[in-house]
């Protein structure tokens, strides 16, 4: 019985968390296209309110280009999707599995970068 209440409650708090996501969208979509511009984004971050709201869902929104570049996934705009999409991966701080898997991947490319430094060490012969 208390775990069925414990799994309500849990789906009854995402819900609200994705519906105070949409709501924020909605407002840093000042077009009203259903995309967030870079100027959009900035432009709404530079208010205590929107600030605000963001640490209230637990969004640490310090770095701003580095918050868009996350959430727009590198195409230059944020929609609904990517925005409620990556704001629920960054939500409260980094979880032990994604620092694993970023050193990871760092040192994947370490290795790489260190291979490559040594095949271009290696002499040539001229023929």
């Amino acid at each position: 019985q208390d775990n069925e209440v414990m799994i309500i409650m849990k789906q009854r708090a995402q819900r609200d968390y994705y519906r105070k996501l949409r709501a924020l969208f909605r407002h840093l979509d000042v077009s009203g296209d259903g995309q967030v511009s870079y100027d959009e984004f900035k432009g709404m971050m530079d208010k205590p309110s929107v600030k605000a709201w963001l640490s209230a869902l637990e969004i640490d929104a310090h770095d701003l280009d580095g918050l868009f570049e996350v959430l727009a996934d590198g195409d230059g705009q944020i929609s609904l999707e990517e925005f409620t999409r990556g704001a629920v991966r960054i939500k409260g701080p980094a979880k032990s599995m994604d620092l694993v898997h970023l050193l990871a991947i760092s040192k994947r490319i370490e290795q790489k970068l260190e291979g490559r430094a040594v095949q271009d060490e290696s002499p040539t012969l001229a023929i």
